[in-house]
Order: C-alpha cells, then sequence, then structure tokens
C-alpha cells in the first residue's frame, strides 16, 4: 500500500480509505485486516486521470475534517 500512495500522491494511510469508498479495488477478495495488492498497469493508469485524482483527493479531504470534527468532539467532552 505504501508504494500505492506513493505512485498515487497519497499516503499509506490514505489507501484504505480509497479501498472501502471503492475508488481502489486490491486483487483477489482479501479479508479486511489482510495485506492489499493491487495492479500496477490499473495503478499507473489511474496516475494519469486527473478526475480519478480530484474525487479521490476530495475523498480524502472529507474522510480527514470527519476523523478531526469527532476527535474536537470527544475532546470536548472530557
Amino acid at each position: 500500500m505504501e508504494q500505492v500512495g506513493i505512485l498515487l500522491g497519497f499516503q499509506k494511510h490514505d489507501i484504505p480509505v480509497l479501498v472501502k469508498a471503492r475508488m481502489l479495488t486490491p486483487l483477489g477478495n482479501p479479508a479486511a485486516n489482510a495485506p492489499k495488492w493491487f495492479a500496477s498497469a490499473v495503478i499507473l493508469e489511474l496516475t494519469k486521470d486527473e478526475k480519478w485524482l480530484s474525487k479521490a483527493t476530495k475523498l480524502i479531504s472529507q474522510n480527514w475534517i470527519k476523523k478531526n470534527a469527532s476527535l474536537k468532539g470527544e475532546n470536548s467532552t472530557l
């Protein structure tokens, strides 16, 4: 997943978000906690797809906004 992140311009921890949103499809049918492998040809094509990259960037940004908001909500109740 680290290599996929580097190629696509995302962090390693962002890749599971893209998988969960079905924007990336791992090879085979791995269990949720299993390592994920991706077809290099597909990843290389995605590096050229500006629309996909834009959509993925928005998804990652929204994910972090939600996470940060939920953390702030947890901290305010302490």
